[in-house]
């Protein structure tokens, strides 16, 4: 029977890596896809919008070596395949050029609609008398300075030469995106992102400063510390659990089957994960393998209870109530994930449970055939690590917990603020705070996505959204592109001031007292690239306001949805925070229920309550440290539940050398978790400190609660 069972196995593992290979298998890096769903797909796209573009910012003391540099800079990255978007400010104007008799600034449209013809004469004769005014065509083509006027309103978008004055020195910014495909692979993305801090290095000489900013650039230097750390954790890792097996088993070979069993549950988690997701989210790894984490437990109870004189069937025999309970109690926790409203939940429990499964299979059937010429030298059946306390001493352990748990209560909060989980080096925080300075960036931004029948309609609405919102800084598409609606009316006021103002200028100036012929101004994307980001579809837009706060102004808008990005991350944070912590409840009502069958409800209590227990002394630590309580440490709650019920289930069933193997499965577990939490990446750092801390508690609790076999 066995041996059928075996080749089904190795027939379904085969079957299971045959259709995952077979099809493309793509990760997802995004964190915010973590909370935000697929039904709130403008919110995801308005996230993503910046996700693949990355800023330069070329600083200097004379504005010829900015420029020098500038051009230098974009040759390279152009070289390799970098997609500009910077503006063709020459060519723009050439195009605003020949539809100028549509275009008037918004002030200037309004004193039109009044008839204030004075006015606007008043502004004309102040731009002609001012030190610093310009005028973009000749007077008889534009004797009202009315074309100047429409763009110098539009700002330094559109600055044909492209540099900006701040501060005593002189910018250029290059801006470029990446194609979608490299966008959505981490590593072609990373060595994009390394090839362009390359030229930056070597550009950046003689007092000129090439700056980086953007996603992409954060993503590499985030991602390139975090994989030299965990390498090194890793290593530092393989190095104590070595240490223990030589110190216990005094026989490395134990490591070859053990690494197997992990790598057979970790490949077969990722391949069903694969089958069942469009795309795995990095933090699924981050979770999960970790998790797998549990079944070195199955390994290390079988080599602890293996002698010379038993078989690998009768080892097998004495745990696998052990194992049974232990692998049917996790998997039942993970379960209840598939009923939470967040994939990367669903992703977790799925990678799990599968792995636990495969692990927990291959321990059942191969290790009693393969296990048979490792001799793990165990000569004494008395536990080495078998730590006892007494009754006072117990009393006094759970007092101080108590009053650390209590305590720290009191001071709990809460950050739903997804960005507090990644902090930047000082460099690239510097570098975007100038860029944000140079550029003029308003930190409190919102966004309304505007969406209609055809692009004209979308155009239409962003300008009736512009007169509701009134002073109100904005960046939108009919900002730059009136509306062809828009641009008649304009016409049509202007050709009314021609007809009512012209007629002193005309032989002076040689003006005509008609308006310029022209064609209406249209959106192309090879003309007007810098405009591409505003588009979330092809008639769906998006506007940029600055320092607004009166959404409802726009509820009454069909086809108009307003969004503050953080305010409304910080939300969905919260709302799944809460609802993982509801299922918290659910959980260990499942695996009481379980316990209860197996064990009846006095044990059942007894085996569930140091995780319990833990994941409050945990969260009541975190009060007493003033760490804020964020989403990640709620589903750090469902590992620590994960790795820790095992400890009580193999103690309470366990015997003789139970305590040595949970011994060693904690100390593993705690010391990898330990070395995370010293990681740059604040994320990673505060799972592994919470890890660590509920791991060790709950192995202490497992020890003072449950002192025997019942």
């Amino acid at each position: 029977m066995k041996k059928f069972l075996r080749i089904l196995f190795v027939g379904i593992f085969l079957i299971l890596a045959i259709m995952s290979l077979s099809h493309p298998i793509k990760t997802e890096t995004n964190i915010l896809r973590t909370v935000v769903s697929e039904k709130n797909t403008d919110l995801l796209d308005l996230s993503n919008l910046y996700s693949a573009k990355i800023n330069i910012l070329v600083e200097g003391e004379e504005p010829e070596e900015v420029s020098e540099t500038a051009d230098k800079f974009n040759e390279s990255a152009l070289e390799n395949n970098l997609k500009s978007i910077s503006v063709d400010g020459n060519k723009i104007l050439e195009l605003y050029k020949d539809a100028r008799a549509g275009l008037l600034s918004a002030n200037t449209a309004k004193l039109l609609e009044k008839n204030d013809y004075e006015k606007v004469k008043e502004n004309t004769i102040e731009m002609i008398y001012n030190p610093l005014g310009f005028s973009l065509l000749k007077p008889e083509e534009d004797p009202f300075l009315l074309f100047t006027d429409y763009i110098a309103n539009l700002g330094d978008n559109i600055n044909p030469d492209g540099i900006i004055n701040y501060e005593d020195k002189y910018y250029r910014i290059l801006n470029y995106e990446f194609d979608k495909d490299i966008s959505l692979s981490p590593s072609l993305l990373n060595k994009r992102v390394k090839k362009i801090i390359g030229i930056q290095k070597q550009l950046s000489v003689n007092g000129v400063n090439v700056y980086l900013t953007g996603t992409p650039v954060h993503s590499y230097y985030a991602s390139s510390r975090s994989m030299m750390e965990i390498n090194i954790i890793c290593v530092l890792s393989a190095i104590f659990v070595i240490f223990l097996c030589l110190t216990y088993f005094k026989n490395i070979s134990v490591l070859i089957p053990v690494a197997s069993s992990l790598l057979l549950g970790g490949t077969a988690g990722f391949f069903v994960t694969s089958l069942m997701f469009p795309s795995i989210h990095v933090l699924t790894f981050v979770f999960s393998t970790t998790l797998i984490g549990i079944s070195v437990d199955y390994s290390l109870h079988f080599f602890v209870s293996k002698t010379k004189e038993k078989t690998g069937d009768e080892v097998l025999k004495e745990i696998f109530k052990s194992l049974s309970v232990s692998l049917l109690t996790t998997i039942s926790a993970f379960l209840v994930l598939f009923f939470s409203h967040m994939e990367l939940l669903k992703q977790i429990a799925a990678f799990t449970v599968t792995g636990l499964i495969t692990v927990y299979l291959f321990v059942v059937l191969f290790y009693p055939v393969i296990c048979k010429k490792i001799d793990v030298n165990n000569s004494s059946e008395n536990p080495r690590w078998n730590f006892i306390f007494s009754p006072a001493t117990r009393k006094i352990i759970m007092i101080i917990l108590g009053i650390i748990t209590i305590s720290g209560l009191f001071f709990t909060t809460t950050n739903d603020d997804i960005r507090s989980m990644y902090k930047p080096s000082k460099k690239l925080m510097q570098a975007e705070t100038l860029f944000a300075n140079v550029v003029g960036i308003n930190p409190k931004t919102s966004f309304v996505v505007v969406e209609g029948k055809n692009l004209q309609d979308v155009l239409e609405k962003e300008e009736h959204i512009t007169e509701i919102i009134g002073a109100t800084k904005y960046q939108a598409i009919s900002k730059f592109i009136p509306s062809k609606s828009k641009q008649a009316k304009n016409r049509a006021l202007m050709q009314k001031l021609y007809d009512t103002e012209i007629s002193p200028y005309t032989s002076a100036l040689k003006a005509s007292s008609k308006v310029p012929a022209g064609d209406y101004l249209v959106y192309d994307k090879e003309s007007f690239p810098f405009l591409e980001g505003f588009f979330l579809d092809e008639n769906k837009t998006l506007m940029i306001l600055y320092d607004f706060d009166k959404p409802e102004l726009l509820s009454d808008i069909d086809g108009v949805e307003y969004y503050n990005i953080q305010q409304d991350i910080s939300n969905l944070v919260k709302e799944c925070r809460v609802n993982c912590a509801k299922l918290l409840i659910p959980v260990f009502i499942l695996l009481f229920g379980l316990l209860a069958v197996i064990y009846k409800p006095k044990n059942a209590l007894k085996i569930i309550l140091p995780p319990l227990c833990a994941c409050i002394f945990t969260i009541g630590l975190l009060g007493l440290l003033h760490i804020s309580l964020n989403l990640f440490h709620i589903i750090a709650m469902f590992l620590i539940i994960g790795f820790s019920l095992d400890y009580s289930v193999f103690r309470f069933n366990g015997k003789k050398l139970v305590s040595d193997a949970v011994f060693m499965s904690c100390m593993t577990s705690v010391f990898s978790f330990m070395l995370l939490a010293f990681t740059g990446f604040k994320l990673i750092s505060s799972l592994g400190f919470v890890l660590s801390v509920g791991l060790l508690s709950s192995y202490i609790l497992s020890l003072l609660l449950i002192s025997k076999e019942e």
